[in-house]
This record gives C-alpha cells, sequence and structure tokens, in this order.
C-alpha cells in the first residue's frame, strides 16, 4: 500500500561529503504496514539486502549491483503447504535489474508513441517519499505523506533551502 508517515534520521559520519553517508527511516503504510530502510555507504561489502516479513513467510534478496528471480530466497513459516510456496514462486519474466532494462522500457514506449511504464505520476510519488525523508532527517520531525505542498521550502529543495 501507500506510505503514510516516515521518521528518519541521517549524519555525514565518514566522508567529506555535502551529503549524507548514512541515513534510517521508519515508513507507515496507510494499512498498517512498517518498514525499516537503512543506507550506508561507508559499508566495505558494498552488498545490497532487501528482506520483507509477512505473516506466512520471509522474503529476502542479497545482490551486489544487479540481481535475477533466482536470487530471491523464501522462508516459510510453519504450516505453509508446499503448493501455497510454489505459488509464490511463479515469478514473472526474468528481466535481471539494471539500469539498461529500465532504459529500454522507456524507449521502447517512446518508439510505440507510448505512454511509459513508469511516468510523471509514478516519479512524484518517489519524489515525494524522499523529500519527505530528507524533512524528517533534518527537522526532527515526522513527514505525513502528501504534506509537502509547493509553500513548503522543502517542495524546492531536498535540503529545504531554495
Amino acid at each position: 500500500g501507500e506510505w503514510q508517515e516516515i521518521r528518519a534520521m541521517m549524519g555525514t559520519l565518514d566522508r567529506h561529503i555535502e551529503v549524507e553517508d548514512v541515513s534510517m527511516a521508519s515508513v507507515r503504510f496507510a494499512n498498517g504496514a512498517m518498514a525499516s530502510v537503512t543506507n550506508s555507504v561507508l559499508s566495505p561489502r558494498e552488498v545490497s539486502y532487501l528482506r520483507f516479513d509477512f505473516q506466512k513467510a520471509t522474503v529476502e534478496l542479497t545482490h551486489l549491483y544487479s540481481y535475477q528471480n533466482q536470487d530471491w530466497q523464501y522462508s516459510a513459516a510453519p504450516g505453509v503447504s508446499a503448493e501455497e510456496l510454489d505459488a509464490w514462486r511463479q515469478l514473472p519474466e526474468n528481466v535481471p535489474s539494471s539500469h539498461a532494462a529500465q532504459l529500454q522500457a522507456m524507449l521502447t514506449s517512446y518508439a510505440k508513441n507510448e505512454r511509459p511504464p513508469v511516468s510523471g505520476p509514478d516519479v512524484r510519488g518517489t519524489i515525494d517519499f524522499l523529500a519527505s525523508l530528507y524533512k524528517s532527517a533534518i527537522t526532527g520531525q515526522p513527514v505525513a505523506r502528501g504534506s509537502i505542498t509547493p509553500d513548503d521550502p522543502f517542495y524546492h529543495a531536498m535540503n529545504g533551502q531554495a
């Protein structure tokens, strides 16, 4: 579902850069689900790790720069049938993750004079999430989805300074 509120922290702990090198956020979704998001450029391991905990399974992905369908791991809760687990593993066509795949989809849409799979409204939602994360981290306050409007300094700049 859609995210509802974000609470975040960030810091520049090691690198001599003008932005954060570590960020953390807690996100509450409209359906009551919650997520924790951590981002760090300090890790020498450079591995991305995604973990989704559901009532009937934990789904995990560990990858270095790119992944494929076969890289997803499933841990079923006791009592989940083999048939149900097999149904979860029915994934769409394997398209390795990369910017090339995203760019190809966009170029194909343009060639067909069609709207790309991800366009304005989708991108706006992502920018709203990121701006809300930065606003929460900088102000120390939770930020609600859609609360950043044109009169908010974070609408115009991720650091809130126009």
